[in-house]
């Protein structure tokens, strides 16, 4: 109930929302820098501290603001070139940000024309729960699979030979590349789903009777080449970029 609801929010109110939270982060930066700026002394004047003045009680007082000042300064400068560079970054990005609060538009209304596809995640969860599940017990059988031995001082330890250890690598190896392969899979199925809707121009009429396990066929026929190259150009990236 909450998610249809939520899809009906991002459907008529994704413009506001989208430009609200932009405006809102611009003015907290430029909220932040003012604030800086009345530390520093750059701005603003104490009254108090002008009525302290005039009342000859503030003779041998330091303020202890004073020394910070100048630290107070510095940020307050460096916070001015944050706040110039989000806001010509937020000129910029103006026609882009119409472009994503339209996609978003968009993708609520595929969602709404097939809300079982809010469900659908829940497939390649519990098919991660099997596979997770497999690799403990292989794991398992694995481990127990190493050669007893006693040692000298009392008690004992497990020892493997290689080959063992190379299977142990090798099924860690699997776990991976299976769940990257899982996760390839539903986002292929969630897309090809997704452009059902949009080749049928958002008429329900013209789609499939059941577009997600038409996508699922589609995808196990014609593109699981993608999500079997997934594991190997996901971990490829991630650790050349370690």
């Amino acid at each position: 109930m909450f998610s249809m609801f939520w899809m009906v929010v991002l459907r008529y109110f994704a413009g506001c929302m989208a430009w609200t939270v932009v405006i809102l982060v611009n003015l907290l930066f430029i909220t932040i820098t003012c604030l800086l700026a009345l530390k520093a002394g750059l701005i603003g004047d104490d009254a108090v501290g002008s009525t302290l003045d005039s009342s000859g009680y503030t003779e041998g007082y330091t303020d202890p603001a004073s020394e910070d000042r100048e630290y107070f300064e510095y940020a307050c400068y460096f916070s001015a070139a944050l706040t110039c560079v989000l806001f010509l970054i937020t000129l910029i990005m103006i026609k882009r940000i119409r472009i994503a609060v339209a996609c978003i538009k968009v993708a609520s209304q595929a969602v709404s024309t097939m809300p079982t596809i809010l469900f659908f995640p829940l497939v390649p969860l519990a098919l991660e729960i099997v596979l997770l599940a497999y690799w403990i017990l292989v794991v398992a059988f694995l481990y127990s699979a190493g050669e007893v031995k006693e040692l000298e001082g009392g008690g004992t330890e497990i020892s493997w030979d290689d080959n063992l250890r190379y299977m142990m690598l090798y099924h860690l190896f699997g776990l991976l590349w299976t769940n990257e392969f899982l996760i390839g899979f539903g986002l292929t199925v969630i897309a090809g789903s997704i452009a059902n809707f949009y080749w049928c121009r958002g008429d329900s009429s013209a789609m499939p009777f059941a577009p997600i396990l038409d996508s699922v066929k589609r995808t196990c026929r014609y593109s699981l080449v993608p999500p079997l190259l997934r594991p190997l150009l996901s971990y490829t990236c991630r650790y050349s970029l370690v």
